[in-house]
């Protein structure tokens, strides 16, 4: 799988989900009165879904230190090793998976 750009997904415009309305102009002779009537947005279940993981991958470090510190104990430590039988493959995997899709 490839992914391009560090974001990627739509953003979710908070103004959207609030339900308000952008100020219109009063045409000439119309009462300034407040409208009683009120915009409204009904999203589906499938974009509530969307807006959820949309919000859940801002929350996500982008970097997990935890995982970083412990490898990086491992390497100064002599304890990390490298399969490289285990890399190549999952290269060629990674490079036949691209090429299908």
């Amino acid at each position: 799988m490839k992914i391009h750009g560090d974001k990627p997904y739509l953003p979710v415009d908070p103004s959207h989900q609030t339900g308000a309305a952008a100020p219109t102009a009063k045409k000439a002779g119309q009462s300034q009165e407040p409208s009683t009537s009120e915009d409204r947005v009904d999203l589906s279940p499938k974009a509530k879904e969307m807006q959820q993981a949309a919000q859940a991958l801002v929350d996500t470090p982008e970097v997990r230190e935890a995982k970083v510190a412990e490898l990086k104990r491992a390497v100064d430590s002599g304890a990390y090793n490298v399969n490289a039988e285990q890399i190549a493959e999952k290269m060629v995997k990674d490079t036949l998976l691209d090429m299908l899709l």
